[in-house]
């Protein structure tokens, strides 16, 4: 028994990639591109804990009497049944977004708590700390089922989004461009062209590609 509750599976989803699995407690777990999660062989100890780098959307079987934790760099997630998403990429923001049920997020090592409700996010940064936002928790975890969303969402974030779901290079060459919000929605995206195509017709902006296939924005 001792022997293995220490035995960790580790998943690694490349650029590009994308992951589905069900946890031994029968919770679901979609991985996003360029994330890492670590997971227990076998739940025990009076909780059940994962471990995420980057984005993974999480659907909890609830058992209350094993609280489920998802633990980043920044923030730990405590659940007992719920679906939720989680974005904690390195150098960026982390984002827990509530689809259904409650969870308690843990910020800065514990000394804040929050505890969300269904369409709220908490925003945390080691800068700015935690903002608790209104959003369409359907639009964020969108990308489970091969869509894309954006809602008032910096280009330069965007850009980061589509390298990693595409794996292509978007060098945008206007600084003032990086900070410009946008709104849009794709459906069943396939190609990187489709979001930048759209984002075209919706702004003043181009994109073309250059001779190593590096797509510019200006």
């Amino acid at each position: 028994e001792e022997a293995i509750k220490d035995v960790y599976n580790e998943l690694i989803v490349p650029t590009a990639g994308e992951c589905y699995i069900t946890l031994e407690d029968h919770t679901k777990v979609w991985i996003n591109a360029e994330s890492k999660i670590k997971y227990p062989v076998q739940f025990t100890a009076g909780e059940r804990k994962v471990y995420l780098e980057g984005e993974a959307y999480f659907e909890v079987q609830r058992d209350e009497s094993l609280p489920f934790i998802v633990q980043t760099n920044a923030v730990d997630v405590k659940v007992l049944g719920t679906k939720f998403n989680v974005s904690s990429y390195a150098k960026e923001e982390t984002k827990v977004t509530l689809k259904e049920g409650k969870v308690q997020v843990d910020c800065d090592a514990g000394k804040e708590s929050y505890i969300l409700h269904p369409n709220e996010q908490i925003v945390y940064s080691e800068g700015k700390g935690a903002e608790l936002l209104q959003v369409d928790a359907n639009r964020i975890s969108s990308w489970t089922t091969g869509d894309l969303s954006f809602v008032n969402e910096p280009l330069e974030h965007i850009v980061k989004v589509l390298e990693r779901r595409f794996n292509v290079q978007i060098v945008i060459e206007d600084p003032r461009l990086a900070s410009k919000e946008f709104t849009c929605t794709v459906k069943h995206v396939t190609s990187v062209d489709q979001v930048l195509s759209l984002l075209q017709k919706t702004q003043d902006l181009t994109c073309k590609k250059d001779k190593n296939q590096v797509y510019i924005i200006h």
